[in-house]
């Protein structure tokens, strides 16, 4: 069962990066950690689960991260794949208050994906509105099923990045 609220921008700025620090600690000091999701924009609704985006320079630093954060109490998730791992804070990944590490190679399409579409929804508030009550209407139409909702999601995730990647390619014209 989800729940899609109206979420607090400042105070999951803090959050990220309280987060960003102790992870930093855990993995370099030089490791790129970068706020990404429905947190990461202002005025965003969603299920208020802090996303974080770190990147590895390769597949042996990926798993070693990996390793560390699952040491330090992260949970491996289902969705993950040769350039790119799921962990979540806590095991059953949806409440409010969790944080979600996606650990991706960077300059990957999975990696830049999460920055494209950041990047897309700050320049664009209009769309980030959109997108938040998009949000709330999939979650009443999955009924709170958060696999229905995520399927939903998931399709209006990929017709945004396809805009946010035509944005990006006009603008570099």
């Amino acid at each position: 069962m989800i729940e899609i609220i109206r979420q607090d921008f400042q105070n999951n700025k803090r959050l990220f990066n309280a987060k960003k620090h102790q992870l930093a600690a855990l993995l370099g000091k030089n490791t790129i950690i970068e706020h990404v999701g429905s947190t990461a924009i202002p005025e965003m609704s969603g299920k208020n689960i802090i996303d974080i985006l770190v990147a590895a320079g390769s597949v042996a630093e990926l798993k070693n991260f990996s390793e560390k954060l699952q040491s330090a109490g992260f949970f491996a998730g289902k969705n993950s794949r040769s350039n790119y791992i799921f962990l979540a804070s806590k095991q059953e990944e949806t409440a409010s208050g969790d944080t979600h590490v996606h650990l991706a190679i960077k300059n990957t399409p999975i990696y830049d994906d999460f920055i494209v579409l950041r990047q897309y929804l700050l320049r664009n508030p209009t769309v980030a509105k959109e997108y938040s009550n998009t949000k709330e209407v999939f979650a009443k139409v999955a009924n709170f099923s958060r696999g229905d909702y995520k399927k939903l999601k998931s399709k209006y995730v990929d017709e945004s990045l396809t805009r946010a990647r035509k944005e990006l390619r006009d603008g570099a014209k």
